[in-house]
C-alpha cells in the first residue's frame, strides 16, 4: 500500500517509508516512471512560445516512482517546458518527460529517453500562433498514473483496452467442408477443430461439426437474424432477400470464443450478392463478402474461413466447394449492424460486367455532359 510521506534530499522518498510489505522492492522495478496522483497535461500558446505544463488534476504535487524511490514532483504552481513549433505545413512532434537523472521537465523533437525516466505526452506543434488559435494538432497523454479520478487502476485501464481490441486466433481452429452428394439435394456441413484464441488470456475453443449436433448462427439473415443453420446447402438467399440459387457466393465463416468452451459459437454470414463465374466468385469482383463482425463481439469475435460456393439446380440441387480461404489470423470489420446503400457513384469506378463472361464491361464516361445538367439514360425495350 502507497502513502505519502516526508521528502528526503532532493525531494527522493525512500520506498521504504511509502511501502508496507515492501511493495517497491518487490515489484522489481514495474512501477518505475507511474504517478501515484492524477495528472493534468494542457499545452498552450502565446502566439510566440508553445508551452507544455503538467500539475496534479485540480492542482498540487505529483508523486512519481523511481528506482531510487518515490519522488515528489513540485507542480505548484505547474511545471513548464517549451516545445519546438513547427510550421503550418511541416508539424513537429515532441516527446514529454520527466528526466529522473535531473528531475527536470524536458521536451525533445528525436524522441524518448535511453536512460530512466516518466514518460508526459507527446504533442504534435505547428507554429505557435496557429496554435494558439486552432490548438495543437495532437495532444496524447502518456502519464501512466495508478489509478483514475473513479479509483480505477492502471492495471485495468490496460485490460480494458486489450479486451477492446479483436480476439486473436493463436492455433488451431482449421475448418474443412464436408459436401454429401448422396441424398438428394446435397448436403453440405463445416468442421473445425479445437484452437486457442486470445482474449486477453488465453481461452480453448472448442471443435465443431455440423453434421452432428453443432449449429452454426446466420447473423445477417435477411428474414430472421441468428437463425442458426447445419446444412450449408440450405442458404441459398443472400443478406438482402435475392436468390443464390444457381449461383456462385461466398459465405465467411467465423468464431466467438466465450469464457467456458460450453458459451462458444459458430458463425456464417451471407453475402450481399452473387456471381455467375466460378473466377468472379473466388476473386470477389464486386467485394459481396462479408467480413463484418457486430461490435457487441469485440474482443471474443475472430475470423475463420471464407467459402466460396457453388450452387446448381440440376440433380435435384447440387453444391460444389470452389475454395476454402483461411482468414485465421486476419482482423475482421466491425459494425453497429445496419447501414444506408450507397446510390451514387463516380464513373472512375464503376463499371458493368457480364454476369457469365466478366472479362466483357462496359464503363461509364459522363465527362461530356454539361456542368450541373443530369442526363437520364432510358433502356430500350428491344
Amino acid at each position: 500500500t502507497l502513502n505519502s510521506a516526508s521528502t528526503t534530499e532532493a525531494g527522493v522518498m525512500p520506498a521504504t517509508s511509502v511501502v508496507e510489505v515492501d511493495l517497491l522492492a518487490a515489484s522489481d522495478g514495474i512501477f518505475n516512471g507511474i504517478t501515484l496522483d492524477n495528472p493534468a497535461f494542457t499545452v498552450a500558446s502565446d502566439g510566440a512560445t508553445i508551452t507544455a505544463s503538467i500539475e496534479q488534476s485540480g492542482g498540487g504535487d505529483l508523486r512519481v516512482i523511481f528506482e531510487a524511490g518515490l519522488y515528489d514532483w513540485d507542480t505548484t504552481p505547474a511545471d513548464t517546458v517549451s516545445l519546438t513549433p513547427g510550421t503550418d505545413t511541416v508539424p513537429v512532434q515532441n516527446w514529454v518527460y520527466l528526466l529522473e537523472s535531473t528531475k527536470v521537465l524536458t521536451a525533445s523533437t528525436v524522441g524518448w529517453p535511453a536512460t530512466e525516466h516518466a514518460k508526459v505526452g507527446t504533442v504534435v506543434c505547428q507554429t505557435a500562433a496557429t496554435l494558439a488559435t486552432d490548438g495543437a494538432m495532437k495532444v496524447h497523454a502518456w502519464t501512466d498514473h495508478d489509478k483514475s479520478t473513479d479509483d480505477m487502476g492502471h492495471i485495468v485501464h490496460i485490460n480494458a483496452w486489450i479486451r477492446e481490441q479483436p480476439a486473436t486466433w493463436q492455433s488451431g481452429v482449421v475448418l474443412s467442408p464436408t459436401v454429401n452428394v448422396g441424398p438428394t439435394p446435397d448436403t453440405a456441413t463445416v468442421a473445425t477443430t479445437t484452437g486457442i484464441v486470445l482474449q486477453l488470456h488465453d481461452h480453448t475453443y472448442p471443435a465443431f461439426d455440423t453434421s452432428a449436433a453443432s449449429e452454426a448462427y446466420v447473423i445477417n439473415d435477411s428474414v430472421t437474424p441468428y437463425t442458426t443453420v447445419q446444412d450449408f446447402a440450405t442458404l441459398l438467399t443472400d443478406s438482402v432477400g435475392g436468390s443464390l440459387s444457381g449461383r456462385r457466393y461466398n459465405l465467411v465463416v467465423w468464431g466467438v470464443v466465450s469464457e467456458a468452451t460450453a458459451d462458444c459459437k459458430l458463425f456464417v454470414n451471407l453475402p450481399d450478392g452473387s456471381y455467375g463465374t466460378n473466377t468472379a466468385a473466388i476473386n470477389d469482383a464486386e467485394h459481396t463478402s462479408i467480413y463484418t463482425i457486430p461490435s457487441d463481439y469485440r474482443g471474443c469475435g475472430f475470423l475463420i474461413s471464407r467459402l466460396t460456393v457453388r450452387h446448381q439446380t440440376t440433380g435435384g440441387g447440387q453444391w460444389s466447394v470452389l475454395q476454402n480461404e483461411d482468414l485465421r489470423g486476419l482482423y475482421p470489420s466491425t459494425s453497429p449492424g445496419g447501414g444506408a446503400s450507397q446510390t451514387q457513384f463516380s464513373d472512375a469506378a464503376f463499371a458493368v460486367f457480364n454476369d457469365a463472361d466478366n472479362t466483357k464491361a462496359v464503363d461509364l464516361d459522363v465527362s461530356a455532359v454539361t456542368t450541373a445538367t443530369t442526363r437520364t439514360i432510358t433502356i430500350p425495350d428491344s
